[in-house]
């Protein structure tokens, strides 16, 4: 067949192949402009993502600085570390007894302590009758402290009334409480342990670095509630100057209710011109 019949006949067989090309173009087209729109969307909700999450972050952050701080302040003053607090915490709380009550039991622990020392109280006689030593438990942490006095009970055959009894003498008089010491000393060294794996235990170094920011922390939201206090004391007077000039106004105006009435009608009255204006033209 000659060259130039060959090419005509091509030329005419292409309508279909080059309907073709088109529509996948336009297919590919399509299909571009949807995944962008869905990409655009996609940016869009990881920009929010990421915002939500540094909100979120943020929040957690200065919940964890202010619990920290909280336990270690307490820890500090039963002579204990936070530490030790959340592990004796975490303990009491699976033997169903309030975080609070958790507090001050240890303080009033640690209040016999110094009392069974000086050889005063019932608690000396307590801890006599535990073979326990006021020095000793006074050395060691606080979820410990409580671990001896337990395992002492139990090895002592002690009912839950006589252990009642013996923690009244202490200074303890939570009744839930005994059901934390019928557990045994392993059950509160096991919850401090999970306690450390968890993160939630931190060591006395980190304790009084984050006590010493979230100190900071609060005397920055003093300083800042100051400056707010002095720009309310500056802008109050010209507040309430403009207060009273509004007020005089009003009542000069008669409640601007005919200031209020004529601007109106000029209002309706100009959107009548206009709309005369259109039919006109």
């Amino acid at each position: 067949m000659p060259v130039g019949k060959i090419v005509a006949t091509i030329i005419a067989n292409s309508g279909p192949f080059t309907a073709g090309l088109k529509k996948a173009g336009a297919s590919a087209k399509g299909f571009s402009l949807t995944v962008g729109g869905v990409m655009k969307k996609l940016a869009k909700l990881g920009a929010a993502a990421t915002v939500a999450g540094v909100a979120i972050l943020s929040a957690l952050v200065v919940k964890g600085m202010k619990a920290v701080d909280a336990q270690a302040k307490l820890a500090r003053s039963v002579d204990g570390t936070q530490r030790g607090l959340v592990g004796l915490t975490r303990a009491a709380k699976d033997a169903g007894v309030a975080e609070e009550d958790v507090g001050k039991a240890a303080q009033m622990l640690n209040r016999r302590l110094g009392e069974a020392q000086a050889r005063v109280g019932l608690a000396s006689k307590a801890f006599d009758t535990l073979g326990l030593s006021a020095k000793e438990l006074s050395e060691i942490d606080v979820d410990e402290r409580f671990a001896v006095i337990s395992d002492a009970m139990n090895e002592a055959g002690m009912s839950s009334a006589q252990m009642s009894s013996t923690l009244g003498d202490l200074g303890i008089r939570t009744r839930e409480m005994v059901l934390l010491m019928q557990g045994g000393g392993d059950a509160i060294r096991a919850a401090t342990k999970e306690m450390d794996a968890y993160g939630v235990a931190v060591n006395e170094i980190d304790a009084a670095i984050i006590e010493s920011v979230n100190d900071a922390w609060d005397r920055g939201t003093d300083a800042l509630t100051g400056i707010a206090n002095t720009m309310a004391v500056e802008v109050a007077p010209i507040i309430g100057t403009l207060l009273k000039m509004f007020k005089d106004s009003s009542k000069e105006a008669g409640g601007f209710k005919d200031a209020i009435g004529t601007a109106f009608d000029a209002a309706v009255t100009g959107a009548g011109f206009v709309a005369d204006a259109i039919h006109t033209i």
